[in-house]
């Protein structure tokens, strides 16, 4: 239980930090960027999509999760608070099919000096506040990998538990499965983006070759003298 209750402590701590020390600020300067301000704040929203609806429904399940194991007893049970969670991990589809745009949008940004500039304030200022930030993709990338991380969770949790409380291991079981198939329909939704990016770079692509296509073949000769 230790373990679930740490793993979920760091993971909604991560998601606040960024919320607090990096999506709000950069907003904020987005907003200061004048003759583009529209679209910067576009691209930072693009880049850090939902992860501040994730971040408040994690530190609402951490607070559950404490109070759970705050009052544990050898009988106490745990599955249903992942059971119940599984309905709201709707908004875990909205933030892998925004992945692949929110990447893409990062690696343009950071080919501005004034966006790098800014980054790199956020992360001295969060510093000072004692708070060590790391590379903004190896936060993006966290929701990616949360759904599986909860399913080995359960399962190591499940594998170290005696006989003593059946019905409580086969409702492990069953919130494994609900988190495996949620974690089945995140994977799909990020592939789905990544079909329609793939999609959107051909269409670019053709619309730049298609004017050649109308060209008589005589238009590539050139007259020699």
């Amino acid at each position: 239980m230790e373990e679930i209750l740490t793993s979920e402590a760091t993971y909604a701590s991560s998601l606040a930090l960024v919320v607090q020390h990096l999506r709000y600020p950069l907003l904020e300067w987005s907003l200061t960027q004048k003759g583009v301000a529209k679209k910067r704040e576009e691209s930072v929203r693009a880049i850090f999509g939902n992860i501040g609806e994730l971040a408040a429904l994690h530190d609402s399940f951490l607070q559950r999760l404490k109070q759970r194991v705050s009052n544990w007893e050898k009988e106490s049970k745990i599955a249903d608070l992942f059971i119940n969670l599984v309905p709201r991990l709707e908004m875990y589809n909205v933030y892998g099919n925004n992945y692949c745009d929110a990447t893409d949008t990062l690696e343009e940004m950071e080919e501005l000096k004034q966006f790098r500039d800014k980054l790199r304030q956020c992360m001295v200022e969060a510093q000072a506040a004692g708070t060590q930030l790391t590379e903004l993709r190896s936060y993006l990338i966290l929701p990616i990998q949360r759904l599986y991380r909860y399913i080995l969770l359960l399962q190591s949790l499940h594998d170290h538990m005696g006989d003593t409380n059946a019905a409580e291991k086969e409702k492990i079981l069953h919130a494994v499965q609900l988190l495996s198939v949620a974690g089945a329909n995140l994977d799909k939704a990020c592939d789905d983006a990544r079909k329609r990016k793939r999609f959107q770079n051909t269409s670019s692509l053709m619309s730049v070759v298609e004017p050649y296509h109308n060209l008589s073949p005589k238009s590539f000769i050139v007259d020699q003298v």
